[in-house]
Order: C-alpha cells, then sequence, then structure tokens
C-alpha cells in the first residue's frame, strides 16, 4: 500500500502502513515553507519515507516517486507469487500405488 496524506493527523495510518512494509508519503502545498517544513520533520522522525509538493503532473518528484513505488511493489509480489509457484512445482505429485 501507498498511503499519501499531508500532515499530523496521518501520522498514526502512516505507521500502521510503515509496520505493514506499504511506502508512505507526505504532500504540502506549492510555496508552503511552513508545511515543507513540517513534513520534512515527518521525515526526519522516520514517520514518512518521502514527501513533495502536492503536484502529480509526469516529471514532478510526486509523480516519479509514486511510480516508482507501484513499480517496486509489482515487482515484489511478481517475485513472491513467483517464488510460490516454485515452492509448488518442486513437490512431487501423489501417483497411483502399484503392487
Amino acid at each position: 500500500m501507498i498511503y499519501i496524506a499531508d500532515g499530523p493527523s496521518d501520522i498514526p495510518a502512516f505507521s500502521v502502513v510503515n509496520k505493514n512494509n506499504g511506502a508512505t508519503f507526505a504532500i504540502y502545498p506549492k510555496g508552503d515553507m511552513a508545511a515543507m517544513k513540517q513534513v520534512e520533520q515527518m521525515r526526519a522522525d522516520g514517520r514518512i519515507n518521502m514527501y513533495a509538493e502536492a503536484d502529480y503532473t509526469e516529471g514532478t518528484t510526486a509523480y516519479m516517486w509514486i511510480c516508482n513505488k507501484i513499480t517496486e511493489f509489482a515487482e515484489r509480489i511478481r517475485k513472491e507469487e513467483k517464488d510460490k509457484i516454485a515452492k509448488c512445482a518442486a513437490i512431487e505429485v501423489p501417483k497411483h500405488l502399484t503392487e
């Protein structure tokens, strides 16, 4: 899961997502220094993984970080599923007993 939010009221949710191998991303309004400092402190405190201005247009930090996390999660899920299939394939199939 990727959790995107904008402030201290989201810290409990950030905590749950982080504890469960998710990704946390805080946003702040463009040009708002106080809000940027607030989310930087949340990052420094280990409450979020990353932050950026609340602009999701292609090429922005927010856009690239979110796309990268989606790709990382997809690759992790693919590997886990591939490993499950390999594990099942390694189990010998039951056979008929012969006398």
